[in-house]
């Protein structure tokens, strides 16, 4: 545990590094961003349908831990 947050941190660290002291931070504009984007409606629908689709499955989990029972194995 200590390891993952030790190697966060220093991720962390060493790209605030990089933007404080090199400056590459034309990438967080607006221009940039949303440079090519399509903001049709079909496109907008599109994304939300997508992103509905891709977590849709999660409400299965509530209803199947219901199911799942803890045996105990050493009385057998």
């Amino acid at each position: 545990m200590a390891a993952k947050v030790a190697a966060l941190i220093m991720i962390i660290g060493i790209g605030l590094f990089y933007m404080i002291f090199k400056g590459d931070t034309q990438h967080f504009s607006k221009d940039y961003i949303f440079k090519d984007s399509d903001w049709s409606a079909s496109q907008i629908v599109l994304a939300l349908y997508q992103g509905n689709w891709a977590y849709g499955g999660y409400t299965i989990l509530n209803y199947g831990m219901e199911d799942i029972q803890i045996k105990n194995f050493k009385s057998y």
